[in-house]
């Protein structure tokens, strides 16, 4: 039964696919994260590995930042 490696609350296996990293861990869960974490990739990192969050304003607006 997966389980978030986090905060140990239980996640499908279908939120381990599309949240969890290629080694089938999930990092982070809607318990223990906000969507906006969890969309940002933060979920499947590897421990010491760092996914930078975009502002919450990009997010919100669907837009990006000139240049990116």
């Amino acid at each position: 039964m997966p389980e978030c490696t986090n905060c140990g609350s239980f996640v499908t296996p279908s939120f381990v696919r599309v949240f969890g990293g290629n080694d089938d861990q999930v990092r982070g869960c809607d318990s223990c994260m906000t969507q906006t974490e969890l969309n940002s990739g933060i979920a499947a990192q590897s421990p010491g590995e760092e996914v930078p969050l975009e502002s919450t304003d990009s997010v919100s607006s669907g837009r990006r930042p000139p240049g990116t």
